[in-house]
């Protein structure tokens, strides 16, 4: 039994040396344009928290668009509008970025069976526990796929009711970045979705 037990120990520490840092969900904050109204702005957090790993339909038909602005659109990295002659609806702003929790949200449910005991032993121990090859499995990243982020984007612009959402990277490089800020819209169907203009430079993200 108790070379059993030592198995098993060895075993998740060098796992644990081995897989690196983990990604954590990416979480939404979103605000309605307009009238505030607390209730909806939360309900649509909900909504977007809810919809995870659920299908939701017609997300191939939203647009993301990055570091550019739909015709109709005036944005100068401050302050948002629709132009005349133009029947764009702005829905509101958003945000999606890394979930940081005492007990880590990670997407692969394996680590939080293996690191959630030890989030305790991190806090008694003044950190100390961090160097325990246990944990280093346990370490999460700051940084996940574009492609991943965009997803999320169209998961945030689906449960507020829009249908393109013009966004910034933040701390964005290459492939990579944080997360993603902007501004989601119901664009006017008389703008084809390919009519668009730079955002001003240099950009400013959209923080809520």
């Amino acid at each position: 039994m108790k070379s059993a037990k030592l198995f098993l120990i060895v075993l998740a520490v060098a796992a644990s040396g081995s897989v690196g840092c983990g990604a954590v969900h990416l979480r939404a904050s979103f605000q309605s344009l307009g009238e505030m109204n607390l209730e909806r702005d939360a309900a649509i957090r909900k909504a977007f928290d809810e919809s995870r790993g659920k299908k939701i339909d017609g997300l191939e038909k939203i647009s993301v668009l990055v570091d550019t602005v739909p015709d109709g659109i005036k944005w100068d990295g401050r302050v948002i509008s629709v132009e005349p002659g133009f029947q764009h609806v702005i829905v509101g702003k958003f945000a999606v970025t890394p979930s940081f929790r005492f007990f880590p949200d990670f997407v692969d449910d394996w680590r939080k069976g293996l690191c959630w005991w030890q989030q305790p032993l991190v806090v008694a121990t003044l950190f100390i526990w961090m160097a325990v090859p246990t944990y280093y499995a346990c370490f999460s990243t700051i940084v996940r796929d574009k492609r991943e982020i965009v997803t999320e984007v169209k998961r945030v612009t689906a449960v507020a009711g829009g249908d393109m959402a013009m966004i910034q990277f933040i701390w964005g490089h290459e492939e990579v970045a944080r997360g993603a800020s902007g501004w989601i819209l119901r664009r006017d169907p008389k703008v084809p979705k390919d009519n668009t203009k730079p955002m001003p430079k240099p950009p400013v993200p959209t923080r809520i």
